[in-house]
């Protein structure tokens, strides 16, 4: 038997370790322009500060557990913390996707330089786009939002539950469809304007084969597709947070 010591303490680790998950891949608190340190010492912080709020559930969940049980709860733990984490990370990265797609349609950048590493150079647009969405993340108090979820799942999905697939893949295949529909609802403006503009472009340059239509209205094509993103960059940013608060609000 352990001590009441001993037992908060493998309380707050436990907590710690479905924190630290989420936090490892959340969104703008994952950036590696953060230092290591600084995130580990967050997550820390942040587990000890819930601790008192969530060490009666936690201990009821490990209550005469053997060591293979509690090994198996932390895993459980790391992975619940981390799935929890990693939906919110689809909706920044679908968000990364329609970026790239954008620059890609107002002739920034080529079709074929998509950004798949955070690390990755990207186009001024594209870098736009996910620099004021994850500053945003942080005014709008989103990240406590995120710690009033992580606390809240301590009652939908309690330790004593441990990992299923039956709590993990409708959330994952729910949240993929959900964000990519957002996406493409939030960049649903470039891609008309894109197919507007390429089909007239190259109609004029099947009706005019000797003049070299398309370098000649690559400027204008420019220029219009940054007069469309002036217009509607506030609607994008918008209609993205709205669908990102409904998803961490439907939990």
């Amino acid at each position: 038997m352990m001590g009441e010591g001993a037992t908060i303490a493998l309380s707050t680790f436990i907590i710690f370790c479905r924190v630290g998950g989420c936090l490892m891949v959340m969104p703008g608190l994952s950036s590696p322009r953060i230092p290591m340190y600084v995130r580990l010492y967050g997550a820390v912080g942040l587990s000890v500060g819930l601790a008192p709020f969530l060490v009666d559930a936690v201990e009821s969940g490990i209550n005469g557990s053997g060591p293979l049980q509690l090994i198996i709860v932390i895993f459980a733990e790391l992975m619940l913390g981390s799935l929890f984490g990693f939906l919110g990370r689809i909706y920044f990265s679908a968000l990364e996707m329609i970026a790239s797609m954008i620059s890609a349609n107002i002739g920034i950048s080529s079709p074929l330089s998509f950004v798949v590493d955070e690390n990755a150079p990207a186009a001024a647009v594209s870098a736009l786009i996910t620099l004021a969405a994850t500053v945003l993340f942080f005014l709008a108090d989103m990240h406590l939002e995120v710690v009033h979820a992580l606390v809240d799942s301590y009652s939908a999905v309690p330790v004593s539950a441990g990992l299923s697939a039956r709590i993990g893949i409708p959330q994952l295949v729910g949240c993929l469809s959900n964000s990519l529909f957002l996406a493409l609802r939030i960049g649903s403006p470039f891609i008309i304007y894109s197919v507007g503009v390429n089909f007239s472009i190259g109609l004029a340059a099947k009706m005019s084969p000797n003049i070299p239509v398309y370098f000649v209205a690559m400027p204008a094509m420019l220029l219009g597709g940054l007069c469309v993103f002036a217009f509607t960059c506030s609607w994008l940013l918008e209609g993205f947070f709205a669908g990102f608060v409904a998803w961490l609000a439907a939990g």
